[in-house]
């Protein structure tokens, strides 16, 4: 929603700094909202997830 009236926004004053900065914030908030969703269905047992074994070797990083 919040989104929605930041892109109206954008369409009258296209060049304005702050209201790409206030966007930008707006959409890692989105972003964390999701992340939270997501943790709480697994945390529930609401969403599948595949596990595999894995060599330790391939988990370093050079």
């Amino acid at each position: 929603m919040i989104l929605g009236y930041l892109e109206i926004m954008r369409l009258a004053d296209t060049d304005d700094e702050m209201l790409k900065k206030v966007e930008s914030k707006a959409k890692q908030v989105v972003d964390l909202i999701n992340q939270f969703f997501t943790l709480a269905k697994l945390e529930a047992g609401d969403a599948n997830i595949t596990l595999y074994r894995v060599q330790k070797q391939h988990l370093r990083s050079d």
